[in-house]
């Protein structure tokens, strides 16, 4: 498997993809197979204690021979063997995943930096660092130029290829030539395949578009996804990102699987906590937050006023914990931002304000700038908004297991593994019912959805459905507890999604 992301190595997680790289890899080393997985060394890795160097490789790139090394790290996972690359490419600044440049040259950095690593990672499958390799699995449109340097036809010693799209709204376009950062700069002695060239800039490589057209296989992270990518975007659907003529293509010649993602099952999972106990722990970690800075900003400010006047409080009757913990992007959260039609107030606002005696939300996370804004802004205004600017591991566990309803109103979701979280932990969710969201909760079964086929027309089902939930919760323990222990017993194993890999895309 080869990706940018890595879950089982520290630093090495920023999205859901990193779980997937984790998590998977022992599943399928479970079934008796061999996995190793490379991920560029972004400056750090090559420097562990554990990293060995095996071997220096050459690779051309801008027009000049680079040098590589690949180093084996020790395996912490169920054998799985962890590689890394490195060049000093891969470092500026050390550790860093994602560079976010400037809008008028998006992915320009992050582009280069993932062109040389399938130029030197295509040198180390050449020099045989993996023999007798029977897949090479690619992982979203990072890795999909490997893809340039192996043969179309299935030759002797070529291995079977597979390409899993993440999340489609994230292709990595650049020019074909002219800036630093495009296809003619990285290789000028190689012509871009048709199959790699943007349908709707026609200057432009596309490297997502690539691993779709070149793979053996291409996999989406969900059934679900993997039906709606088929479709072009609409003004609120959110379909195939300008691919989906070769998505088709792809279904059509039977090449295009949806496989859910899984989710880990440990003996042990973090107890449900009370809510002064919640609270405790929301301290303990805003604290150190706060120990952190020499400034206070107005996120810990408001969060700090907010958890003080929540303990403090003595009500007989304890209102809803609402949770939510995540990316806030607009993918994730542009719902809530959403004004109501008619109300010129966003949906959350209105949430907040209809049930300032009967629910406290509480959200973790941090994303887009205005996105953050606006969870400060709201929560300077309403005292049941609890927002906590950050993320942490231990929180976010206790949020999972101690909500009474996760939130979870993506516009789109390729899988998702929050809502799994939290159904893991015995808490229904209230989901958006699109994509991997609509494969794992079923509506007044194991958790709630909502729907809608404009952007209005979603954000009114949202707020009338969560003042549904809300009356089921405050008046009928039964059904409510019926649909608790159904979200809890739902399991999404990983072995299960392995022996889906297997049969559909690696033995097919």
């Amino acid at each position: 498997m080869v990706a940018a992301e890595n879950g089982a190595l520290p630093g090495g997680k920023v999205g859901g993809m990193a779980d997937v790289i984790a998590q998977m890899p022992p599943a399928l080393t479970g079934q008796g197979h061999t996995v190793d997985v490379l991920i560029p060394s972004y400056g750090s890795y090559q420097h562990r204690a554990d990293a060995t160097l095996q071997g220096t490789v050459c690779a051309m790139f801008g027009g000049f021979e680079q040098r590589l090394g690949l180093y084996s790290l020790a395996s912490t996972r169920s054998g799985v063997g962890q590689w890394v690359l490195h060049h000093p490419l891969f470092g500026q600044p050390a550790g860093q995943i994602y560079h976010h440049d400037d809008a008028s040259a998006p992915f320009a950095t992050d582009a280069n930096l993932y062109a040389l690593f399938c130029a030197g990672a295509a040198v180390c499958l050449e020099q045989d660092f993996w023999p007798g390799l029977d897949v090479l699995h690619l992982h979203d449109w990072h890795t999909a130029g490997l893809l340039l340097f192996l043969p179309l036809d299935q030759s002797p010693g070529r291995p079977r290829t597979v390409f899993t799209v993440h999340n489609l709204a994230l292709q990595g376009q650049r020019p074909l030539s002219g800036p630093p950062s495009s296809f003619q700069s990285w290789f000028p002695d190689r012509c871009c395949p048709a199959t790699g060239i943007d349908p709707r800039f026609l200057d432009c490589y596309n490297p997502m578009r690539l691993g779709i057209n070149l793979a053996d296989r291409v996999h989406l992270v969900s059934p679900g996804y993997a039906r709606e990518v088929l479709l072009p975007n609409g003004e609120f659907h959110h379909g195939g990102e300008g691919l989906e003529a070769d998505l088709r293509s792809a279904e059509e010649a039977g090449r295009l699987h949806g496989i859910l993602n899984g989710c880990e099952y440990p003996d042990t999972l973090q107890e449900r906590l009370s809510r002064p106990r919640v609270l405790d722990v929301v301290n303990q970690t805003l604290t150190r937050w706060v120990a952190a800075n020499e400034l206070v900003s107005s996120a810990y400010y408001f969060a700090l006023r907010t958890l003080a006047a929540l303990q403090a409080e003595k009500r007989k009757k304890r209102p809803m914990l609402v949770t939510c913990v995540g990316r806030l992007v607009e993918q994730k959260v542009g719902l809530l931002r959403h004004p109501l039609p008619g109300e010129g107030v966003s949906v959350l606002e209105t949430l907040l304000m209809e049930t300032s005696k009967t629910a406290t939300f509480v959200v973790l996370g941090t994303g887009d700038p205005a996105c953050e804004r606006f969870f400060i802004d709201l929560a300077g205004r309403c005292p049941n908004l609890l927002y906590l600017r950050g993320f942490d591991d231990e929180l976010a566990e206790v949020l999972y297991a101690s909500g009474d309803l996760f939130l979870m109103p993506s516009v789109f979701e390729p899988c998702g593994i929050s809502q799994m979280l939290a159904m893991r932990g015995g808490q229904p969710c209230l989901v958006h019912a699109t994509g991997g969201l609509a494969d794992t909760v079923e509506d007044d079964v194991n958790g709630f959805s909502f729907s809608g086929s404009t952007a209005d027309d979603a954000a009114l089902d949202l707020a009338e459905r969560f003042q549904q939930v809300l009356t089921l919760w405050q008046n009928d323990a039964e059904p409510w507890n019926c649909i608790r222990a159904n979200a809890a017993a739902a399991r999404f194993e990983w072995q299960t999604s392995a022996r889906s890999y297997l049969e559909l895309l690696y033995h097919a």
